[in-house]
């Protein structure tokens, strides 16, 4: 998902998810395997990048949280929230918050909660 920031920072934010179906038919679900995020000014100049640390989906609505480093520096990062809505006619809005953070460890993908 390439997304357009606006209404306050300016940029690209990128969410790349691979998974797995589980099942099949209307039971199967879906299990996430891999996540990488970025964040930058232009899909082209990326700031930031990292995996997913939460995932959590409704019907309508996902929300998720990111850990980002800086590129080029593990003790510069970002916790991001993130929160999607798609309205019935399938257009995606959300509200995107970043808060600096330091000491932590990046993880790796295989790391993402699901809830």
């Amino acid at each position: 998902m390439d997304s357009t920031l606006s209404n306050g920072a300016q940029g690209m934010l990128t969410i790349v998810m691979q998974g797995m179906q589980n099942g099949f038919g209307d039971d199967g679900g879906l299990s996430i395997t891999a996540t990488q995020v970025t964040l930058g000014t232009s899909s082209v100049t990326q700031l930031y990048q990292g995996q997913l640390t939460g995932l959590r989906a409704g019907d309508s609505r996902w929300r998720m949280r990111a850990l980002l480093a800086k590129a080029g520096s593990s003790s510069s990062q970002v916790q991001l929230s993130i929160t999607m809505t798609v309205s019935s006619s399938g257009q995606v809005t959300g509200k995107v918050q970043g808060v600096p953070t330091s000491g932590q460890s990046v993880p790796s993908s295989s790391n993402v909660v699901t809830e």
